[in-house]
């Protein structure tokens, strides 16, 4: 069971973070480069498609990194699992919404 369910986990994770790279490093400075209106038109666009799916993607990865984490723990390394499942490492001070650039919030809303 836990080959599995780590292959389910590292998949789940693997593609919602290169998902969230591409955007990053791909498609905003893509719509960078449009007019002004053209721009907040193709962000309403990803903002519809991505807040459809991308709320299920996060639960499904906050349920298989508890799944991971509850799986072992009682083995090494599983406050990293427990960092990783609670969306921050120790120390760290970021707050949820400072994760969302807010042009995105603002086309959305």
């Amino acid at each position: 069971m836990e080959p599995i369910l780590d292959i389910v986990t590292t998949i789940c994770i693997e593609l919602m973070t290169g998902a969230e790279f591409a955007v990053s490093v791909f498609v905003n400075p893509i719509l960078g480069q449009l007019d002004d209106t053209a721009e907040a038109h193709a962000m309403l666009l990803f903002a519809r498609k991505l807040g459809v799916v991308m709320p299920f993607w996060y639960g499904l990865s906050l349920l298989v990194l508890l799944a991971e984490t509850f799986m072992r723990r009682q083995q090494p390394g599983v406050a990293l699992l427990g960092a990783a499942s609670t969306g921050r490492a120790p120390g760290s001070s970021a707050q949820p919404d400072e994760t969302i650039p807010s042009s995105v919030v603002a086309v959305a809303g």
